[in-house]
């Protein structure tokens, strides 16, 4: 498929506007003035860039994370950084963005919220391994602007949002394998999460 996104008419069918972004139906929050999605846009690095250095543990296991498809040897090459990207609804203009975002994003049209595990999104915790901890953000839908954060390290399992409350199951968190341990043969088999019931967290 191409990249891109089309506006149409839903009662003529007529295009009435595109865009370079490429919209997914699973990272979408719509009311009438407002898309917002995350997605990925090009970054302009230059030589004077930070150079990313990673700690000396995983530059020694290159090897190994190569055969996970990870070369470290890009890192400092990407060309597309994670935006939580709101577009006018009417034009297809960027209204707003906000920069290395990531997550699952849900929202009602009025709120949006945006909850984060930080063992499946924190690059070092994937490859060294670790609990991780639940991050949950609430975003402005007008401006951006970020209006609530807060850390757990409770797990927060499919949530949902309903009115002022951000609605899940919470559960212990275990100890994961990262890349690094499981490609050296390091590390248990993580023991099931613990339930510990629902969990509700107040939205502004």
């Amino acid at each position: 498929a191409g990249e891109g996104t089309a506006c149409y008419d839903l009662k003529t069918g007529k295009q009435l506007w595109t865009s370079a972004v490429s919209l997914s139906d699973g990272s979408l929050v719509i009311n009438k003035e407002h898309i917002v999605t995350l997605a990925r846009v090009p970054e302009a690095v230059s030589g004077n860039a930070p150079v990313i250095e990673l700690p000396p543990a995983y530059k020694e296991n290159e090897d190994v994370l190569k055969d996970f498809g990870i070369d470290l040897g890009k890192v400092n090459k990407m060309r597309t950084v994670p935006v939580l990207l709101c577009l006018d609804a009417t034009t297809g203009k960027e209204v707003w963005q906000t920069r290395g975002v990531v997550g699952r994003l849900l929202g009602d049209g009025e709120r949006l919220v945006l909850v984060m595990d930080t063992s499946e999104t924190s690059m070092l915790q994937m490859l060294g391994g670790g609990k991780g901890v639940t991050v949950i953000r609430q975003y402005d839908i007008d401006d951006g602007a970020q209006l609530y954060s807060r850390q757990s390290e409770l797990g927060f399992h499919a949530p949902f949002l309903v009115g002022r409350r951000l609605i899940g199951v919470a559960y212990e968190r275990t100890e994961k394998a990262g890349l690094l341990n499981a490609g050296m043969g390091g590390g248990s088999s993580p023991e099931p999460a613990k339930g510990l019931g629902i969990l509700a967290f107040r939205m502004k």
